[in-house]
């Protein structure tokens, strides 16, 4: 497999991954709020009823997006100093 395909594979499962850990990251036991970073894209209430969460579905895209882009840069950068 050529190495820039490699690259992309790896930095798109580590967006998603890094998405979800900023997921773990914005729970909390009281209240309740957005979740995600840079973009929210979850958003739970707690207190004083739970009322479920509400999904923004862009904004998990766009998390998304710049996670996967963001790892892109740092894998290309790794990779290249390896070689």
């Amino acid at each position: 497999m050529e190495k820039l395909t490699k690259i992309s594979i790896y930095s798109i499962i580590l967006g998603i991954v890094l998405t979800l850990v900023t997921f773990l990251k914005g729970m909390g036991l009281v209240g309740g709020g957005p979740i995600g970073f840079p973009f929210p894209w979850l958003h739970y209430t707690v207190l004083p009823s739970f009322t479920g969460y509400t999904a923004n579905w862009v904004g998990l895209i766009l998390d998304i997006l710049i996670w996967s882009a963001i790892s892109f840069v740092v894998l290309f950068i790794l990779f290249r100093r390896r070689k």
